[in-house]
């Protein structure tokens, strides 16, 4: 009968275990929702260490998603930032979600090189039937090249 109260007592404490880890996870979600994801900020404000978070992250499915879900909320904040500052007239932040949402309209930068005046290139090379690329003649490199 010892034995059995011995393993009731060991799931007890596994049970206690997983409850206070539970809680832990709780007020983590908690602190990363007033901080935004941030997580340097929200471990400060639980007292629970960095590292406890990024081990929850990478072996609880369920806090994983949950913390992304969080993450998203975070982008949400900023992209109705965003919105507030265009609708306020701010040509930064006009021109930059032109940039990054307006690409299919043709607000995209392109960088266009005008050179002038001669350029030589060797390029030598020869292919295998395996995929492999060897050089033909290694005494054909130029000084100056990626070799050197």
């Amino acid at each position: 009968m010892a034995t059995n109260l011995t393993d009731e007592g060991r799931e007890k404490g596994r049970a206690k275990n997983r409850n206070k880890s539970d809680a832990l996870k709780k007020a983590m979600l908690e602190a990363l929702k007033s901080t935004l994801g941030v997580v340097t900020p929200a471990a400060e404000i639980t007292g629970i260490a960095r590292e406890s978070h990024y081990r929850w992250y990478e072996t609880d499915s369920k806090y994983r998603k949950q913390v992304d879900s969080i993450k998203d909320i975070a982008l949400d904040f900023a992209e109705s930032k965003l919105h507030q500052s265009i609708k306020g007239g701010s040509d930064t932040a006009n021109i930059f979600f032109l940039k990054t949402q307006g690409k299919r309209r043709g607000y995209i930068e392109r960088s266009e090189i005008e050179m002038s005046g001669g350029m030589n290139v060797n390029w030598s090379e020869t292919k295998t039937y395996d995929g492999t690329d060897q050089e033909a003649n290694p005494g054909d490199r130029h000084p100056g090249g990626p070799e050197d």
